[in-house]
This record gives structure tokens, C-alpha cells and sequence, in this order.
């Protein structure tokens, strides 16, 4: 809403949620963010589940690796060298996740989404359970959401509509249509320090 005050100077008044950032937002619960690195480790325990990659497998963490002609760049331009999984999980190596990301879009039909089904069963994609709301659920992107999503099927065709290997890329270090929540995140490295299991969380 727009007004002149006394000295006659047009501003611009925001509502006082707006102004103070939304303070009533349960943002670990009620927000759902692009993760980002975070979600390496979701990759390379799915890219382990499903046998495509092993913890101790080399790949190269190049500059930059080129797919379907498209060129993605690593955040660290100077990181040249091959690196295991251990390693490239501690240097955030994107290209090497990449190249998970790549092999995952290259599993035949029969896999189904693999990255995404393996996320889905680390809490992804849905509620934690959690005592206290409302919760979000966030996004897992599939083929099939993209589809829907942008005009709906039949998706041969239409270029935005159709799951390209850029997006399965993207996913696997984080980025694109991902969205999880905070506690979503705590679940899952929960999880990690745990052995394994995928815990409930409550407010105590």
C-alpha cells in the first residue's frame, strides 16, 4: 500500500509480519528449501543401495563435465583430481556427484526413479511425524511430477515437460525442484549417526 506522509514523500508501508520477515513462520517445519550439498550423502547411499557406485569408487573431480552437450561446472574451479566417495563427500566435489546423478538418469525403465525412491525412504518428500505442525512436505521431483506439473501429459513432445538428464544431475548434488525441510535434513542425518534407523521426532 502506497501513501504520502506529512512531509509530502510517497512510501511504501508493508504489513508488520512482512516487514519483521514472517516471524510466525515455523520455518523448520513449514518451509521447504533448495538443500543443496547437504544432499550429497543422500546420493551416495542410494548410488551405493542400488550398486551403482562403491564407497571406495574413484571418479574424477574435474572443473567442470559435459552431459547431453550440457556443460556443469564445479564450485571449486581449481580441484582437478580423481577422488573417492569419502573424499569427495568432504571436499563437496560436485562433479563428482554429477556423475552419479548421470548414472542414475541412465538406469533402464525396469529401476524405476531410483534416487528419488531412495529418498523417499530416508523421509523425503513427506511428514516426519512430528508432534507439532502444520509440516510441509516438501519435493522430490519425478519424471512423472514434472510432466503433471508443467501442462500435464502426453509430455512427448513439449521440452519443459520431459525429464532431461540435466535434472537428475542437478538432484543428486541438491539442486533444481528439490525441496526439504529442516527436520526432514535432522532425519536423515539422524539416520546416518544412528545405523540406520529413521527416527520420529518429538517435542519434549
Amino acid at each position: 500500500t502506497r501513501f504520502r506522509n506529512v512531509t509530502g514523500v510517497q512510501t511504501c508501508a508493508l504489513p508488520i509480519s512482512e516487514r519483521a520477515n514472517y516471524p510466525g513462520l515455523d520455518r523448520g517445519l513449514d518451509v521447504s528449501y533448495p538443500p543443496g550439498s547437504v544432499w550429497k550423502p543422500v546420493t551416495a547411499l542410494a548410488a551405493i543401495q542400488e550398486h551403482i557406485i562403491g564407497p571406495y569408487t574413484s571418479l574424477p573431480c574435474a572443473p567442470q563435465i559435459k552431459f547431453a552437450g550440457q556443460t556443469f561446472h564445479n564450485w571449486d574451479p581449481t580441484v582437478n583430481e580423481w577422488m573417492d566417495m569419502p573424499t569427495a563427500l568432504a571436499q563437496s566435489c560436485d562433479t563428482y556427484f554429477y556423475q552419479v546423478g548421470y548414472d542414475f538418469y541412465a538406469l533402464p525403465p525396469s529401476r524405476g526413479h531410483a534416487l528419488q525412491l531412495w529418498a523417499s525412504r530416508f523421509g523425503f518428500g513427506q511428514g516426519s511425524g512430528i508432534d507439532v505442525g502444520p509440516e510441509t512436505e516438501g519435493l522430490v521431483p519425478t519424471p512423472e511430477w514434472r510432466c503433471a506439473h508443467f501442462g500435464g501429459p502426453p509430455c512427448s513432445g513439449y521440452v519443459d515437460r520431459i525429464w532431461k538428464p540435466g535434472y537428475s544431475v542437478q538432484l543428486a548434488i541438491g539442486q533444481g525442484d528439490l525441496n526439504v525441510t529442516p527436520i526432514q535434513m535432522a532425519r536423515f542425518y539422524a539416520m546416518l549417526a544412528n545405523g540406520g534407523q529413521l527416527v520420529t521426532p518429538h517435542i519434549v
